[in-house]
């Protein structure tokens, strides 16, 4: 919607022009008509539509980086070292090894 309402100033400016030019008005009566009705339909569905909320946390970058020194300390512990791996472990569901120039 957002894109539509620079073309919709695009195709009124046109028709504008148009009259400019001595195109009869007549002509583009309807079609000025139904761009300003769209452009108001869509102005105002903008005006009432929510944001949607962010696709990842602003903080993800940092949590992640949290998470994963937090997995490589509890790695380097014996004591935490095979709870680590099966924690590890759920994180990965597949390794695929790709061979490279025969190797």
């Amino acid at each position: 919607m957002q894109n539509e309402l620079p073309r919709i100033d695009r195709e009124l400016d046109k028709a504008i022009q148009a009259i400019l030019d001595g195109v009869p008005g007549a002509k583009l009566k309807d079609k000025i008509g139904a761009l300003e009705a769209r452009k108001i339909e869509l102005t105002e569905r903008l005006a009432n539509t929510e944001e949607p909320p962010p696709l990842l946390h602003p903080n993800m970058a940092e949590i992640y980086q949290q998470r994963i020194a937090s997995l490589y300390e509890s790695l380097q512990a014996e004591e935490t070292k095979t709870e680590a791996a099966e924690r590890l472990r759920t994180l990965v569901s597949q390794i695929t090894l790709q061979p490279a120039d025969s190797e």
